[in-house]
């Protein structure tokens, strides 16, 4: 009978611990140098009885709810759920760093440093930013347009936001194959952060 109680006992533990899960936002992947947000969630046992813990970078906050700070990229690290001074559940996960934002001008396709020809310059119609990190929600707020013909500039025009406004469009109908077209001082931001500045990009034209 005894057995028979332990093996039962041992069983609901079992149960239990397999019903308890590691979420994280990006499913494959922490960032360095960020807050990853990760939940457990456990429909048996209590949250506030079950930590969170990992070998890489600090993690912060309690009852299922934590941030993880990585200090370094790694191929793949280990998140591990802990009840009793027990690992019951672990996630194996890769540690990546954010990549610099990328902009891109959007037309029938996504236009980068290269050339370009007239027709496909006159289908630009905003400016795009590319990252590594899902989660992040840069937009293009600023950004200057310029024409560089044999050598010297044609002038200069600002634009506001990430679209391509009629003036900005008129004034790319006048470049010429051989010119070249540049996209500068590119301001971009994400909610609660700050404005920073991408490299330009550049368009030579082509018939």
């Amino acid at each position: 009978m005894n057995k028979l109680l332990t093996l039962l006992a041992v069983c609901i533990y079992i149960s239990a611990n397999a019903q308890v899960k590691i979420i994280t936002a990006v499913d494959t992947s922490l960032y360095v140098g960020i807050d990853n947000p990760v939940r457990i969630e456990s429909p048996t046992i209590p949250l506030s009885e079950l930590k969170l813990r990992t070998g890489n970078g600090i993690v912060s906050g309690k009852d299922g709810k934590y941030v993880v700070k990585c200090s370094k990229a790694e191929p793949a690290i280990l998140l591990e759920v802990v009840h009793n001074n027990k690992v019951i559940v672990s996630k194996k996960i890769n540690v990546n760093r954010i990549n610099d934002p990328v902009v891109y001008a959007l037309g029938e396709r996504l236009f980068t440093d290269s050339t370009i020809t007239k027709k496909e310059l006159a289908t630009i119609k905003s400016l795009v930013v590319k990252l590594n990190y899902p989660l992040a929600n840069f937009s293009v707020v600023s950004f200057t347009t310029e024409i560089i013909h044999n050598g010297k500039s044609t002038g200069t025009l600002q634009g506001s936001g990430r679209s391509i406004s009629p003036d900005i469009k008129t004034f790319l109908s006048f470049a010429l194959a051989g010119d070249v077209v540049i996209f500068d001082a590119i301001g971009i931001e994400s909610p609660g952060s700050g404005r920073k500045f991408v490299p330009q990009i550049k368009f030579r034209v082509t018939e």
